[in-house]
């Protein structure tokens, strides 16, 4: 598991409109994680499952990224409707 990747991950979508609406493309935490693989990295979906679980260290900037396609709320950090 790579925390810290997972984390650059959603801070790097924070800053950038484009990377952002192509991640909010993917579908569920498996296409999240493939895309992320794509741009170089290192995050899985137990990565993004693992610290949905936790529900905690994302900032606020880092969670508005998840609006669209997947949804947010303030007790899990990613969660997405079958």
């Amino acid at each position: 598991m790579s925390e810290a990747d997972t984390k650059r991950f959603f801070g790097d979508m924070a800053s950038n409109d484009s990377m952002k609406t192509e991640a909010n493309a993917a579908s569920g935490l498996a296409g999240i994680a493939s895309y992320a693989k794509g741009k170089g990295y290192d995050v899985s979906e137990s990565d993004l499952s693992a610290l949905a679980a936790q529900g905690k260290d994302l900032s606020e900037a880092e969670l508005e990224k998840l609006a669209g396609g997947v949804g947010v709320s303030v007790g899990c950090v990613v969660c997405v409707s079958s």
